[in-house]
């Protein structure tokens, strides 16, 4: 009986201790003063799932400052119920692991990070381009003296 207990608690995820809050804070019988925990759980969990969706709300709408000033927010949340898991000592231990989420949150920071750098950087020299070739599609004639390129037909025969 013990076994199958450990097994089922090594496979629970975020949103499993989430539901087990929410029925607790629900049932009202949380055991030794266990409410002030669950509220803070809930919430952080739930900072870091808002904080993640907006991430990818505003990456794909091309909204670089957006998307790391909540993707910073979804990493301080998550390192915060981590802190809050190690302070507690529910997580790390000897039986039981962070899972993927300690190594997910990471990378998509830098991911993230690295995509609004390099977005902001090709949009600010794709605008530099247009403005170039504007400035010096309206300028040319007149301070060089060159005649402007003019589109030509292809023959029929080409």
């Amino acid at each position: 009986m013990m076994r199958e207990c450990k097994k089922n608690v090594v496979s629970l995820s975020l949103l499993t201790f989430l539901r087990i809050y929410i029925a607790g804070l629900r049932s009202g019988k949380l055991i030794g003063g266990m409410y002030p925990e669950a509220v803070i759980c809930i919430t952080l969990m739930a900072a870091i799932a808002v904080a993640s969706l907006l991430v990818l709300l505003f990456g794909l709408l091309k909204k670089p400052i957006a998307a790391i000033v909540f993707s910073v927010l979804a990493t301080v949340a998550f390192y915060a119920l981590r802190w809050d898991s190690d302070d507690r000592g529910v997580l790390p231990s000897s039986q039981y692991r962070y899972g993927i989420a300690e190594y997910l949150y990471p990378i998509a920071f830098i991911v993230v990070i690295a995509g609004a750098i390099w977005f902001m950087v090709s949009r600010h020299i794709a605008k530099t381009v247009q403005q170039q070739l504007a400035s010096s599609a309206n300028n040319a004639p007149a301070s060089s003296g060159v005649a402007a390129a003019e589109h030509v037909a292809p023959s029929e025969t080409e």
